[in-house]
């Protein structure tokens, strides 16, 4: 895909310097910079979740292995791979959110 965009001469000159630093070409350099973007964004997101959850567990934190075995009927205590890589899975409904 390609997408035009305008940029101030400045910008333009601070990015083809940070390129040429960096030994990549400007397009690369773009490119990285909206990745590291995205998954910037997306740390953020899923950091301002903290603790806007309750379990009525006072222990979840240390127990959060078996707690996740136990709503996913899984009978290992770890590897949780399988269970975050499938989207269509969601929170047990006794994970309710914070009122706000």
């Amino acid at each position: 895909m390609v997408l035009q965009i305008e940029l101030t001469e400045e910008q333009r000159l601070i990015l083809e310097r940070i390129a040429g630093a960096r030994g990549v070409s400007l397009t690369d350099l773009v490119r990285s910079s909206v990745e590291d973007l995205v998954r910037r964004d997306d740390e953020r997101r899923a950091l301002s979740l903290s603790g806007r959850f309750r379990s009525g567990e006072g222990n979840l934190s240390a127990e959060h292995d078996r707690y996740l075995a136990d709503a996913f009927g899984d009978s290992q205590s770890s590897g949780w791979g399988p269970f975050f890589a499938d989207a269509s899975l969601v929170a047990p409904p006794e994970f309710e959110p914070e009122d706000e």
